[in-house]
């Protein structure tokens, strides 16, 4: 299986989480749409409970259009959105209740 890079804002987090869930199943590319379509009638956990940014620390940003970056955390560019406070943070979500 192999992945190709996507750039950074040219999906939305739907998008990317049915696109990566089609690939670790095996779906053909040309079948991701409908399976995207039958996907998203059952509940879909967010990005904010995936390992990228739970386990591995990856930070996602969102930019007005909806589309995401996810940003690597050991980056420059993760350091400038960490300090820029005109950006608002929000954390992961967390496996258990408190």
């Amino acid at each position: 299986m192999g992945a190709s890079l996507i750039p950074p804002y040219t999906l939305e987090s739907d998008d990317l989480l049915s696109t990566v869930a089609a690939v670790r199943k095996d779906i053909p590319e040309d079948e991701h749409t409908l399976f995207r379509a039958e996907s998203f009638l059952r509940g879909q956990a967010c990005l904010r409970a995936s390992p990228l940014v739970k386990t591995f620390g990856w930070a996602i940003h969102h930019e007005s259009a909806a589309k995401i970056a996810l940003i690597d955390p050991t980056s420059a560019h993760f350091s400038e959105i960490s300090s820029n406070l005109s950006i608002k943070h929000v954390t992961g979500m967390r496996n258990k209740r408190a």
